[in-house]
């Protein structure tokens, strides 16, 4: 079986212990096919999962990382660098990413329409700064609960 009709993957709480060893054939077998994953509230996922994922799907376009606690900077440097069509992305309560994932998505994902950073503490104005600097086409950017993030950093995106 190949993954030509593996454009869309949920696995919302289904998975909350998926590691790389699940993730690796996953993404080997949806290869460029993969526009829409969910990976909501699964817990462990971590970088080396995102890793692979980049790796063989670079072309999704929605990814939705809520919850994934474990995911730190990295996950966004390899989405910066190899998602560049990513255009929803969903990283509420992904509390260990800071301003370095915003540098990084803002320079390599300029497609960007809609980005959930609520609760994420560990962002601050001078990130969201650097998202949006090349990130003209934001419509959608979600911010409850980012107590760094203050007038000073709206006004740049306003």
């Amino acid at each position: 079986m190949d993954g030509s009709n593996w454009q869309k993957i949920d696995l919302f709480e289904y998975q909350i212990n998926i590691r790389s060893s699940v993730m690796r054939p996953i993404s080997r077998r949806c290869a460029g096919f993969l526009r829409s994953l969910s990976l909501r509230c699964c817990k462990n996922v971590e970088d080396d999962s995102l890793r692979s994922l980049t790796k063989y799907c670079p072309n999704l376009e929605e990814l939705d990382l809520n919850g994934c606690i474990a995911i730190t900077d990295s996950a966004g440097v390899y989405l910066s660098e190899r998602c560049s069509k990513l255009k929803r992305l969903d990283l509420r309560s992904c509390t260990r990413i800071t301003d370095l994932t915003l540098t990084h998505l803002g320079r390599g994902c300029p497609l960007l329409e809609s980005v959930s950073l609520s609760y994420c503490g560990n962002i601050t104005n001078a990130g969201l700064y650097r998202l949006t600097l090349n990130c003209s086409g934001i419509e959608r950017l979600y911010l409850d609960y980012c107590s760094n993030i203050d007038d000073t950093g709206l006004v740049h995106i306003a």
